[in-house]
């Protein structure tokens, strides 16, 4: 499965997540290379990868535009004899590096952040944030947010960032690690975030 944000705007309503297949070659020199098909890239997204941490994540190139990234093993559903994921795979406090651009009329935005974040297990999240955005830091040092979030049993997720009346971001995530990690997206910019558990 994946979530695409292309150029900024989210899928359309009932296409938040799209189904993928795809084939992949590994070589002996933990080397490799990809062509994932979905509704989003039907002619096929070559892709060359390495594989590190003994299986357990891979980080890829495309092999056309500016894309990388990096993926984590999926724990919960993916593993056998695992339980499913569900919103109490997210418990504790999770430090995020936050990186993207925001998308203005005017052109992109870049953004830094970072955040600490506090999941209770029942799909409620508090936490703090500190911004940079287009090089200016912020007024107020550590902002307080809010949101919510739904795991779903294969551990791909959505929720809703709060930062002040009227002021929020919608959001889609894959948890992984048995929760120690939830890898992030924002819907409508092209802001991405990583999430590592620390208590």
């Amino acid at each position: 499965m994946e979530h695409v944000v292309f150029s900024g705007f989210p899928p359309p309503p009932g296409g938040e997540w799209t189904p993928a297949t795809g084939t992949y070659t590994v070589n002996e020199d933990c080397t490799g290379s990809s062509v994932t098909h979905s509704a989003n890239s039907p002619e096929g997204l070559p892709q060359h990868f390495v594989v590190v941490d003994n299986g357990n994540q891979i980080q890829s190139v495309v092999d056309f535009g500016v894309f990388a990234s990096i993926a984590t093993k999926v724990s919960g559903a993916a593993d056998p004899g695992d339980k499913p994921c569900s919103n109490r795979t997210l418990s504790g406090d999770y430090g995020f590096t936050i990186a993207g651009d925001f998308l203005g009329p005017d052109g992109p935005i870049p953004l830094r952040a970072l955040s600490m974040q506090h999941f209770d297990g029942r799909g409620n999240m508090t936490g703090v944030d500190h911004r940079v955005q287009n090089g200016v830091p912020p007024t107020e040092e550590w902002r307080e947010i809010s949101g919510t979030y739904s795991v779903n049993p294969d551990c791909t997720g959505s929720g809703e960032i709060i930062f002040g009346p009227g002021a929020s971001l919608d959001l889609h995530f894959v948890v992984v690690d048995k929760g120690g990690e939830i890898d992030q997206v924002v819907d409508g910019n092209a802001v991405t975030a990583v999430g590592i558990k620390f208590r």
